[in-house]
């Protein structure tokens, strides 16, 4: 048989395939300790070397990352000053509302953390009026009947600080809220209101 018509190894034609020689990865480098000191008895008793410590991760965050443009300004991930990202489902209504205020260039989160805060001696009662109870007293008790109302809803994505995340869940529970979501529809409707 020639060389012509001898086969590659996928049956195509051509030259037969080489081996190729097979090379070892090299060996991995091991942390060893240095060998305890062996006692003597004419020396005295040598405490055997403290190894460095290893490093933490908070001293891995607080590097900045290198990105395409750059250094990174993003704050570490543990901090105060990081931001967070959070979903909230709000009806769509409020969701465009928050989607116009955006384009006069102002960040979807302070939209609605300064819908919060123009709406703060309002919470309570938009909550409840979100809550759909109406409370009654009669003397004794206080009643509530409820309504539910089906709305259509979506999710807003919004990034903020945990400063202001801790703010916002301290809110939820002094506003008796049943989530984040519910603090921001109800004072995205008293600010849509005013």
């Amino acid at each position: 048989m020639s060389a012509r018509n001898q086969l590659s190894p996928a049956g195509l034609g051509g030259p037969p395939a080489r081996k190729k020689p097979v090379i070892p990865p090299p060996p991995r480098p091991t942390v060893s300790s240095p060998p305890a000191p062996v006692p003597t008895p004419d020396a005295e008793p040598v405490a055997p070397a403290a190894a460095p410590p290893a490093p933490s991760h908070s001293a891995a965050q607080e590097m900045p990352r290198r990105t395409k443009r750059g250094v990174s300004r993003r704050a570490p991930a543990g901090s105060p000053d990081s931001s967070i990202p959070i979903s909230l489902l709000l009806p769509v209504e409020q969701a465009n509302w928050v989607r116009e205020q955006h384009h006069s260039g102002t960040t979807h989160a302070n939209i609605i953390l300064s819908a919060i805060a123009a709406q703060k001696d309002r919470l309570p009662a938009l909550v409840a009026k979100l809550k759909n109870q109406t409370m009654t007293d009669d003397g004794l008790f206080v009643l509530s009947s409820e309504r539910r109302v089906t709305v259509q809803t979506t999710q807003l994505q919004i990034s903020t600080l945990r400063a202001n995340i801790d703010t916002l869940d301290d809110l939820v529970a002094k506003m008796k809220a049943s989530s984040r979501s519910e603090l921001v529809r109800a004072a995205l409707h008293g600010q849509m209101m005013s």
